[in-house]
């Protein structure tokens, strides 16, 4: 047996009743009032989502958060776009697979010697560089460049279009370890 509440006193204040909104279903039982919805597909718009038309990419634009939060680029204008450019588009390149007619679309960073994104102070540091490129190989083992993948290219032919499988990253946590010679990346 379930024990219910008293009920409360009649009070001057009047609260309005709640209705359900649209797609919603609300209910009263013994416990209170519950709700539920339908769980169809929704949008999952977020940073780095990859689309591809044709032999053209646009990846909408994201952060690498490290010592500093960076824009990545393709060529030499961020993914947003710069003040007077749209934002750019990462020509494909079919014949740029593995055995397996994959390809990735990364992003790949190179810190300055001490291992950040950022000069001193939260200066530009010119010898960083923060990039979306395409590779055959989703990640790098070693060496001043560290690479992760934000989606999977899948061609079945060399002139066939690809279908893209995106890899969901919110923003990229950047971090590095080691010496300048052997450093490790990691993304979290």
């Amino acid at each position: 047996m379930i024990a219910r509440p008293k009920p409360m006193p009649d009070s001057p204040v009047k609260t309005p009743t709640m209705r359900p909104g649209a797609n919603l279903l609300m209910g009263r039982n013994a416990l209170g009032t519950w709700f539920t919805a339908t769980g169809g597909s929704g949008d999952f718009s977020h940073p780095f989502t990859v689309s591809v038309s044709g032999e053209k990419c646009r990846v909408s634009p994201g952060l690498v958060v490290a010592d500093v939060s960076v824009e990545p680029m393709i060529g030499k204008v961020p993914l947003s776009g710069g003040e007077k450019t749209k934002p750019p588009v990462l020509d494909l390149d079919p014949g740029l697979t593995n055995d397996q007619g994959e390809s990735w679309v990364c992003v790949e960073v190179t810190p300055n010697k001490e291992g950040k994104l950022g000069g001193e102070k939260g200066e530009a540091d010119t010898t960083v560089k923060v990039e979306v490129v395409q590779r055959d190989a989703p990640t790098l083992m070693g060496g001043k460049t560290g690479r992760t993948p934000l989606a999977i290219l899948r061609y079945k032919s060399a002139k066939s279009r690809p279908e893209v499988f995106q890899i969901a990253f919110f923003h990229l946590r950047y971090q590095s370890g080691g010496t300048a010679e052997k450093r490790r990346h990691f993304f979290l």
